[in-house]
């Protein structure tokens, strides 16, 4: 191959990966959140073990139900957010401090605005002693961030 089909072939097959790691991640997300509707009763928890519970919430606020009944305004501010960073993602010399947490960021995001589009509020069901409920998108965006904010910090 020559270096310019090569460097196609290289390019095409980084984002390959990218967006299968994408879809991996919103398909697992929605896939639980999906089984969580079909099988738990709203708003009963059924306990696992002492501190953790399922417990199917709709979550019509942002994170941890602040901002309630704000659906419109949330879809739009995670809508500009999520498209951010995909675009910046198509930015071939784009280095974030933490590739991973960018892509989780991410997951999470479409997860929950998936949620917004489809429900009008997001799907929450794991529940942590006092703590909101929540998600497999908002444990992708809290891993996310906290990663960001680590790779950061070790870059200043």
């Amino acid at each position: 191959m020559g270096p310019v089909v090569s460097t196609l072939a290289h390019s095409f097959s980084r984002w390959t990966w990218h967006y299968a790691a994408l879809g991996l991640g919103i398909g697992m997300d929605q896939l639980t959140k999906y089984l969580c509707l079909a099988l738990l009763p709203a708003y009963t928890p059924i306990n696992l073990m002492p501190g953790l519970a399922l417990q199917l919430v709709y979550n019509r606020g942002a994170a941890y139900g602040f901002f309630a009944g704000q659906t419109p305004w949330l879809v739009g501010i995670a809508s500009l957010f999520s498209l951010y960073f995909m675009a910046t993602f198509h930015v071939d010399r784009w280095e974030s401090p933490s590739p991973l947490g960018s892509r989780l960021l991410i997951i999470g995001a479409l997860g929950n605005l998936l949620d917004r589009m489809i429900h009008g509020f997001v799907i929450d069901f794991i529940s942590i002693g006092r703590f909101p409920v929540f998600n497999i998108a908002d444990i992708c965006i809290t891993v996310g961030i906290g990663l960001l904010i680590y790779r950061s910090l070790r870059q200043a």
